[in-house]
C-alpha cells in the first residue's frame, strides 16, 4: 500500500508542471543578453549605405522604417518578433549598423544594436 501511495504522488507531480507552457510565457529574461547580436535584412531604395554606417529603425505602423539621417531608405522585410519587442520597449527607435550589402537584390544586413 505504501509503493502505490508514493507512485501516485510522483504522477500527480508529473502533471502539475508542464514545460511547455512554462516556456511559451513572455519574460523580460526570455530576451537576448546584451552581449548577442540580432540581425536583419532590409529593402533599400536608391543610393547603398556603407558598410559600417548606423542607420536608424523607427517602428512606424507596424512597419520597421530605415532612416538614415532622418530620410527614410528602406524597409526591414519580415521583422523578428525579439526585433518588434525592442523597438516597442525603445520608444519605437533603434540603432543598426550595416554589416553587408546584397547590391542585386537592393538589401542591407543590418546588426542591431542592443
Amino acid at each position: 500500500m505504501g509503493n502505490e501511495f508514493l507512485r501516485k504522488q510522483r504522477e500527480g507531480r508529473a502533471k502539475g508542471w508542464n514545460r511547455q507552457l512554462r516556456a511559451g510565457e513572455q519574460d523580460l529574461l526570455v530576451a537576448l543578453p546584451p552581449g548577442q547580436e540580432l540581425g536583419c535584412r532590409a529593402s533599400v531604395r536608391g543610393d547603398m549605405p556603407a558598410v559600417g554606417r548606423k542607420l536608424m529603425l523607427q517602428l512606424l505602423n507596424g512597419a520597421v522604417m530605415v532612416r538614415d539621417e532622418n530620410v527614410c531608405i528602406g524597409e526591414v522585410n519580415q521583422p523578428k518578433p525579439e526585433l518588434l519587442h525592442d523597438l516597442q520597449r525603445g520608444a519605437g527607435l533603434a540603432v543598426a549598423q550595416v554589416r553587408s550589402q546584397l547590391e542585386a537584390a537592393s538589401c542591407v544586413d543590418l546588426v542591431v544594436e542592443r
